[in-house]
């Protein structure tokens, strides 16, 4: 089987299973949401938002380098085991002693939610190593069963907890329980490949010092909307917010993010024919994101109330806000990879940077006026102008010509026009609605892929 064939498997293999376990968790979501209070979401967003920040500051690129590299050997895979282990707990150590001595002073309990969260970092950290090669070699059979069964546990676990705790402190204590079983089950699961070394370390740290600081601004740039609110909104505000913000992420970071691994080491593997798979992977991404952000923009209410219950839908227009983080997730990871594996991170740190310091300037700027909705908005604009911008970027530095993709864009856009026609004169349940909308979507994709080969 070539290359090709592989990467298409492995991405089917990923989003199926990123599928089956999103499905597990919005049904967990749709129960919590009833026995929760936006408050206590309020709390668990700032608090993983911080816990975020220090996973990605202790970040050291392990799995990133070892897709990278031509060749590997055990020892390679040891010593990016160690480095990550080394930097993950100087920084959550760090991270714990900060919020004691802030909580000795202040007594706020936040403080104590973001120390116990940040443990499971580590925890995360010292998982079988052999999932790393796993990956690199896109073997993700037993690696999607394993976190299948993971998902399972954590929904049966928060919704136990949550009925009977009925704070926030269930969705704390089913974090680390979580985390601590993920770590059993890696080493029941695989065979043991635990080892620490720090052999050739050298030729790591130069990668891992671009991979980190790539790591840190796009965390920056995703995350700072949410840190920058707590010192404009009420925790009530902030809860709205994270959560329409975290449903209108979920087909990207939870379907689109995880096969970006998988597309950077076929990527690495066909250097030489580079510019062919990422039209077509891109093409793939927007016959998928043009729908599900038209839908988002559509039925806003509908999705939010359905899935969170009724005393969310004050604030469900953020939703409709936040439809553009389906193409920032999908496109912009993909050519994230796309330009790392051509070896051009350096251009794409500098590039992120001067996003994240202009989106820091804006929000606070916005957050000024304390107005949410204003702020949601200025959010996605900058979102819509990011990714134009990359677009733009890999134009020039790569010399990919990108019309072509730009006019199938525009068809992909006319197909959801025309859907949202037709549903408009609709008056059925709105599950129903979205039904016909898909079908006729992908019936006018399907006759033009007939007539004109799209695909």
């Amino acid at each position: 089987m070539n290359d090709k064939k592989i990467l298409l498997q492995t991405m089917q293999q990923i989003m199926s299973n990123n599928f089956v376990v999103k499905a597990l968790g919005i049904l967990s979501l749709v129960i919590i949401a009833r026995l929760l209070s936006p408050e206590d979401f309020g709390i668990i967003a700032i608090a993983s938002s911080i816990t975020f920040l220090a996973d990605v500051l202790s970040e050291s690129g392990t799995q990133r380098y070892i897709n990278h590299k031509k060749k590997i050997k055990w020892s390679d895979i040891h010593t990016a085991y160690t480095i990550n282990i080394i930097t993950k707990c100087i920084v959550i150590i760090g991270v714990i002693t900060i919020c004691m001595v802030i909580y000795s002073i202040t007594n706020n309990e936040l403080l104590i939610v973001i120390s116990l969260c940040s443990l499971i970092i580590i925890l995360n950290s010292i998982n079988n190593p052999v999932l790393i090669l796993l990956k690199r070699e896109l073997r993700y059979e037993c690696i999607i069963k394993c976190e299948l069964i993971t998902k399972v546990f954590s929904v049966l676990c928060s919704i136990i907890l949550v009925f009977f705790i009925g704070n926030f402190w269930a969705l704390v204590l089913s974090i680390i329980l979580t985390s601590i079983f993920q770590l059993v089950i890696s080493y029941l699961w695989f065979p043991n490949r635990f080892g620490l070394g720090l052999s050739n370390y050298k030729f790591q740290i130069t990668f891992v010092k671009l991979s980190y600081a790539q790591s840190v601004v796009g965390y920056l740039r995703s995350e700072i909307d949410i840190i920058i609110s707590s010192f404009f909104f009420s925790a009530t505000e902030i809860g709205h917010y994270s959560k329409n913000k975290e449903l209108a992420t979920i087909p990207g970071r939870d379907f689109i993010r995880p096969v970006t691994e998988p597309v950077l080491r076929y990527f690495v593997n066909n250097s030489i024919e580079k510019e062919t798979p990422l039209l077509d992977i891109l093409k793939i991404m927007m016959t998928f994101s043009v729908p599900l952000s038209s839908l988002f923009f559509l039925y806003h209410n509908e999705i939010v109330v359905f899935i969170l219950g009724d005393n969310w839908s004050e604030y469900s227009y953020l939703f409709s806000y936040f439809m553009i983080f389906v193409f920032q997730f999908s496109i912009y990871s993909i050519i994230e990879e796309y330009l790392i594996a051509n070896d051009k991170i350096k251009r794409l740190v500098i590039f992120e940077w001067w996003q994240f310091f202009i989106l820091f300037s804006g929000l606070l700027l916005i957050g000024q006026f304390e107005d949410i909705s204003f702020y949601a908005l200025f959010r996605s604009f900058f979102s819509v102008f990011s990714l134009l911008f990359i677009l733009r970027l890999v134009t020039i530095v790569l010399d990919v010509p990108f019309g072509t993709l730009l006019m199938d864009f525009m068809v992909l856009i006319s197909f959801a026009l025309l859907s949202s026609l037709l549903v408009f004169f609709c008056d059925f349940y709105f599950l129903i609605e979205i039904v016909i909308f898909l079908m006729v979507y992908f019936s006018c994709l399907f006759l033009m892929d007939y007539k004109k080969g799209f695909f």
